[in-house]
C-alpha cells in the first residue's frame, strides 16, 4: 500500500472515533449518604435513572454510607436514595450530569446540608409548619418510649412503675386512646396481684376510668372488653354487660372470647340461664370453644334433681353432652378432672379421656 493511502486511511478513522457520542463513554461515579447528623448511612439503595437516555443504575451503600459505580454511561440522571424500599426521608431526587470527561464524578447526599438548603427557601408559614411537625415527630418519639417503658415494666410485675410513667403520659397527651389503653392496662395488672382487697377494688376503678377515656377517642373490641372486666369487678354488672356486649360489636371476629368473658359474668352473678345463653353464642361463633361446653355443663346441672329416698340425681340429658364435649375437645384441660365427676354422679359414661384439675370459671 502506498504511504499516502495509509495516510489517507489512518485519517478516516481517527475522524471516526472522534465522532463517537460522549455518552457512549464509560466512568467512574461514587459518593457518600450521610444523615442529618453527619452520620453515614448504610445499606441505602442509590438510584441513578437516565433523563433521555435508559440507562438505570443501581448502587448500595457500604458500612461508611459510601457508594461507586464504573462504567456508567455519560448523560444526565436524576438520583434518589432509599432504603429497606421506602425513600429516604430528606434526601429529596437531584438532577446530576455525568461527563466521560473526568475520572470520577461525584454525588454526595449530605442531609444534614440538604435540610439547611431546604430550611432556607422556605416562608415564614412553610417554617413554622415544618417546625411543628418537627415537634410532633419528637412527641410521638416520646410517647412511645413511654408505652415500651411501660410494657416492660408490667411484664416484670412493677404495675406501680407501669401506672407512674402512663400517668406522666396522658398528662402530656390526653388525645390518644393507646395511652389511656396502656395506662389501664397497667390498673388491671396491678388489682389482678394485689393481695388487699379495697386496694384491688381501687385499682379496677381506675382502670375502667381509663378504658372509658380510651373508648371516648377510640371504641375498640379489647377496650370494651376491659372496661367489662373492671365494672364486674366494681360490681358495675349492667355496665359490665353492656359492654361485653360492645365488644362483640366493635370486633365481631372476637366474639366468642367476649361472649364466653360475658357468660362467665352472668353465672357468678347468678344468672345461669342467661348465661346459657351467651356460651350457646360462644359455641356458635367458635364451636372448637370447649370451655364454654363445660361452664354451660355446669350451669344445666343446677336444674337437676336428687331423689329424697334414693339419692339418685336426674339432671338434663345435655349436661353429660356438654360435659364430654368439653372432654372431647380438652381430654387435659383445667376443668376435666371436675367434668368427669360430674358425669359420673349422674350414672353417665365418660367418652373420652382428660386430666385432672379444679375446676374453674375465669374469663378468658
Amino acid at each position: 500500500m502506498k504511504k499516502s493511502s495509509f495516510l489517507a486511511m489512518l485519517a478516516v478513522l481517527t475522524a471516526m472515533l472522534c465522532a463517537m457520542p460522549a455518552w457512549g463513554q464509560l466512568t467512574k461515579v461514587s459518593g457518600k449518604v450521610t444523615d442529618t447528623a453527619g452520620k453515614p448511612i448504610a445499606g441505602a439503595t442509590v438510584e441513578w435513572v437516565g433523563v433521555s437516555t435508559p440507562h438505570k443504575y443501581s448502587m448500595k451503600t457500604n458500612d461508611k454510607g459510601e457508594y461507586f459505580s464504573v462504567g456508567v454511561v455519560g448523560g444526565t440522571y436524576n438520583v434518589t436514595v432509599s432504603k429497606d424500599g421506602k425513600p429516604v426521608e430528606g434526601a429529596s431526587a437531584l438532577s446530576f450530569a455525568v461527563s466521560a470527561s473526568k475520572d470520577e464524578n461525584v454525588l454526595n447526599f449530605d442531609l444534614a446540608k440538604l435540610q439547611k438548603e431546604v430550611a432556607s427557601n422556605l416562608n415564614a408559614d412553610d417554617k413554622a409548619k415544618l417546625e411543628s411537625a418537627k415537634q410532633e415527630q419528637a412527641k410521638v418519639k416520646n410517647l412511645n418510649d413511654a408505652l415500651a417503658s411501660a410494657r416492660a415494666a408490667s411484664q416484670t410485675g412493677n404495675y406501680d412503675e407501669a401506672i407512674r410513667i402512663m400517668k406522666e403520659a396522658t398528662t402530656a397527651d390526653p388525645n390518644r386512646d393507646l395511652l389511656w389503653a396502656q395506662l389501664g392496662a397497667a390498673y388491671l395488672g396491678a388489682a389482678r396481684h394485689a393481695s388487699d382487697k379495697a386496694a384491688a377494688t381501687e385499682y379496677f376503678r381506675q382502670a375502667a376510668d381509663a378504658y372509658e377515656k380510651a373508648i371516648a377517642i377510640k371504641a375498640t373490641g379489647p377496650y370494651h372488653n376491659n372496661l367489662g372486666e373492671a365494672y364486674a369487678r366494681t360490681g358495675k354488672t349492667q355496665e359490665a354487660i353492656q359492654e361485653y356486649q360492645a365488644a362483640v360489636q366493635a370486633e365481631p371476629t372476637l366474639a366468642a372470647k367476649y361472649y364466653f368473658n360475658l357468660g362467665a359474668l352472668l353465672t357468678n352473678s347468678g344468672h345461669p340461664d342467661e348465661a346459657n345463653d351467651a356460651f350457646d353464642k360462644v359455641i356458635a361463633a367458635d364451636p372448637n370453644y370447649a370451655e364454654a361446653y363445660f361452664q354451660k355443663g355446669v350451669n344445666l346441672m343446677g336444674k337437676a334433681k336428687v331423689d329424697d329416698k334414693t339419692g339418685a340425681i336426674t339432671a338434663p340429658p345435655e349436661v353429660a353432652a356438654n360435659l364430654n364435649k368439653y372432654l372431647e375437645l380438652s381430654p387435659n384441660g383445667p376443668n376435666a378432672d371436675a367434668a368427669k365427676q360430674l358425669i359420673a354422679s349422674l350414672g353417665e359414661k365418660v367418652e373420652t379421656s382428660y386430666g385432672t384439675t379444679k375446676a374453674t370459671t375465669k374469663k378468658k
